[in-house]
């Protein structure tokens, strides 16, 4: 394992629909972000919709 190995980020890979990736990309255009922005802004606002806390480290 290479030392850059160990500070890697975890990462979350999703398979979409060539129409479902053209979406994402219109929508992160229209907020001016990028997918990958976009999908954790989604998450975070349904997350405090729902109540749920972030836990802490």
């Amino acid at each position: 394992m290479k030392q850059d190995d160990k500070s890697r980020k975890p990462q979350i890979g999703i398979q979409v629909e060539p129409d479902e990736k053209e979406l994402f990309e219109a929508v992160a255009k229209a907020r001016g972000t990028k997918v990958a922005t976009l999908m954790k802004l989604l998450m975070h606002d349904e997350a405090r919709r729902l109540g749920i806390q972030k836990s802490t480290p």
